[in-house]
């Protein structure tokens, strides 16, 4: 097959894709240093992309973001629209039953991002924003998905570890449960789910408990009724 090159749509999509791993607003000279670049060239395509509304300017610091179109476009996505559509009623019924927040991740290359979440009609609680993204190990969710890759994706996006019993474990009870890695006084709890036609992976979902006094439920029956959908299937 004839390979075909449009420069300028390559340099655009690795602003994006640089774009979208930065914490912090960004400058033309930032863009200009990672990429190399020059300032002339990431000008103006950076003043397309903001056209286009893929990136904003602040105008008192002169820095770019990105915005919310990029995660959108990915939203409408026909394959995760249609996993979206059945995973909530899922989140909805874990939610609400509990008395708890709960979330549900998908693998981004080494990262995972929250798509979905569910969180209950109570006048205290905690929930995740939907867009949320982290390194895979860096959260309970990630760390039950990277269980189930093949090993050399695991040692692609962790290196030399030693998580290899911790994620034997994981495997055998298909359930994790650990302390939250960014907050004091949550617990959080992950399971796999898995396409109930070809038994694929597809994400984990995640309840992220805080003990509040008038919560009839425990965290012990928490955890009870959470493996009640281990192994939990969808349609999908």
């Amino acid at each position: 097959m004839q390979k075909y090159s449009a420069p300028a749509l390559t340099k655009g999509l690795k602003i994006l894709e640089f774009m979208a791993t930065q914490k912090f607003p960004v400058t033309l000279q930032n863009l200009a240093t990672e990429l190399q670049m020059s300032i002339s060239q990431i000008y103006r395509i950076v003043q397309v992309l903001q056209s286009s509304g893929y990136i904003t300017k602040d105008i008192h610091s002169e820095t770019f973001v990105l915005t919310h179109k990029i995660f959108l476009l990915g939203m409408h996505f026909r394959d995760n629209s249609t996993l979206l559509e059945c995973v909530s009623p899922i989140l909805d019924k874990i939610s609400q039953y509990t008395h708890q927040s709960c979330h549900f991740v998908i693998q981004t290359d080494s990262n995972i991002s929250v798509i979905a979440r569910a969180y209950p009609d109570t006048k205290i609680g905690f929930s995740v924003k939907i867009g949320y993204t982290k390194p895979m190990c860096h959260t309970n969710s990630g760390m039950l998905l990277l269980a189930y890759l093949p090993e050399n994706e695991q040692t692609r996006i962790l290196g030399i570890h030693t998580y290899h019993d911790v994620f034997k474990k994981i495997r055998d009870k298909s359930f994790y449960i650990s302390r939250s890695f960014y907050t004091r006084g949550i617990i959080d709890i992950s399971i796999p789910l898995f396409s109930a036609f070809n038994h694929k992976l597809l994400g984990a979902i995640t309840l992220s408990y805080i003990h509040i006094l008038d919560n009839p439920l425990s965290l012990k029956d928490t955890i009870t009724y959470i493996k009640t959908y281990n192994p939990c299937l969808i349609p999908y």
